[in-house]
């Protein structure tokens, strides 16, 4: 149960909030190697709860992405 928790915290301390449609969020606990370690299952209707889930997840430092219209559409919006 301790390596568990001990990872979890060890492995996540940075995150990306995407921003998409205005008022949607995707939250991504990042590896140390800069890859996608966890998502959330789904989007945020806030920033704040996005927030929430990442401290959860043992991030500590947090960056905002937001995304374009056009970028939605052609499928460039979520490259980090």
């Amino acid at each position: 149960m301790f390596e568990r928790l001990m990872s979890k915290t060890q492995n996540n301390n940075a995150g990306v909030i995407w921003s998409i449609e205005g008022d949607q969020y995707l939250a991504y606990a990042m590896s140390p190697q800069g890859e996608i370690a966890t998502k959330s299952k789904s989007s945020f209707k806030n920033l704040s709860l996005a927030q929430e889930w990442l401290r959860h997840e043992g991030v500590r430092s947090i960056s905002l992405k937001q995304s374009s219209a056009y970028l939605e559409m052609i499928g460039q919006d979520q490259e980090t």
